[in-house]
């Protein structure tokens, strides 16, 4: 995991768990910034993480 942490191409995205529970559960992943489903509706989610994935489509 922490070779992947050390790139992009990880993006936690929390569902069901708060940020603190996150990082206490994980902290490899509470040190990279995600999306949280609690905070944002899934169709939000789903569109910044397609930006992420496809930059030149937005």
């Amino acid at each position: 995991m922490s070779a992947l942490l050390a790139t992009d191409w990880m993006m936690p995205v929390a569902h069901g768990i708060t940020y603190e529970e996150r990082r206490d559960e994980s902290p490899l992943l509470a040190s990279r910034s995600g999306l949280s489903i609690g905070e944002d509706a899934l169709e939000q989610v789903a569109v910044k993480i397609a930006n992420a994935v496809r930059p030149e489509a937005n």
